[in-house]
């Protein structure tokens, strides 16, 4: 549920084409913009910036044309300016993507004991296996937990694999694609929101995960990685824990803190509730959206030309 849209306008004062990715969406809306001579805008996300087959010149180009470009995490955004270094800091602005507040809604007394959830597709860069591997370390500990992972992909075999290789059938399920309406029924029934992202070999990462935006709606304790966008989501320690991705033992410690201290997670709970209507409320990046094309800016003006040597 985000805030920006693939439209070709958007309420706006001035005409333009509309893209809700760097790749492909923004290509298009590249095109169209220099046959109509209307101007364009587009979001960058995660793997239409991160992953190694990215032409960096053309991404470069598509930045230097359009009326502005949204990102949606300052890690993003300085990902960008340092990797083009001729950026224009201010053609590049953050508005972080929005979650309806309504739908979900806090919940703090109607949790389940020592249950972790995990939502996402079944891709390496979820991280479900690092997760699966802090389960068996729970698992060796003898710390009480039931782990239910929400998703469909292509790592599923690999999953069911390590699953019984770890002998974790009995303590973790995966329960393939949930609807909207069960992933919020979990996050409201959850201990804890489990999400082990990493970098994938690709480069492909997450920027911005959604559920853990829902999760800090419904106030269920989150667990994460320190990894791109997250810890402006997440402070750990004050209304959650990350921990470095990939690192299976700390991830362990982590749930087994979460797992074991009820008083602490209500206290991030509460904190995460504040942070989501401060700061990822869809009807304020909707708005803060709004502004960017309100504001605009010339086309053409993104990339500064180094001044001339001797």
């Amino acid at each position: 549920m985000r805030a920006s849209s693939s439209r070709t306008s958007v309420g706006c004062t001035t005409s333009t084409h509309r893209a809700n990715a760097a790749s492909s969406p923004a290509t298009v809306a590249y095109f169209a913009s220099r046959l109509s001579g209307l101007g364009f805008s587009f979001t960058a996300h995660a793997k239409d910036i991160y992953l190694n087959t990215v032409p960096a010149a053309f991404l470069e180009e598509k930045l230097a044309a359009a009326r502005f470009v949204v990102t949606v995490c300052e890690f993003n955004r300085h990902h960008l300016l340092s990797r083009f270094k001729g950026l224009d800091p201010e053609a590049i602005r953050v508005v972080y993507n929005g979650v309806d507040l309504d739908l979900f809604a806090f919940e703090a007394e109607t949790r389940e004991k020592d249950l972790i959830l995990s939502v996402g597709r079944l891709v390496p860069k979820k991280g479900f296996d690092v997760l699966l591997e802090a389960c068996a370390i729970l698992r060796s500990r003898s710390v009480p937990f039931r782990c239910a992972i929400v998703g469909e992909g292509p790592e599923r075999m690999r999953l069911e694999a390590q699953l019984r290789e770890r002998k974790l059938t009995d303590s973790v399920e995966l329960l393939g694609a949930r609807t909207q309406a069960e992933v919020l029924a979990g996050l409201k029934r959850a201990t804890v929101l489990a999400l082990a992202c990493v970098e994938d070999a690709d480069g492909n990462r997450d920027a911005l995960p959604t559920v853990l935006l829902e999760a800090l709606g419904t106030g269920c304790p989150i667990v994460s990685s320190a990894l791109t966008g997250i810890p402006e989501i997440v402070a750990s320690g004050r209304d959650g824990l990350l921990v470095p991705p990939g690192n299976r033992a700390a991830l362990a410690e982590a749930l087994a803190s979460a797992l074991s201290s009820p008083s602490v997670t209500a206290e991030w709970a509460r904190r995460g509730r504040r942070k989501a209507e401060e700061r990822f409320d869809l009807r304020k990046s909707a708005s803060a959206l709004e502004e960017c094309f309100r504001a605009g800016r010339p086309v053409g003006v993104s990339v500064v030309q180094p001044a001339a040597t001797a």
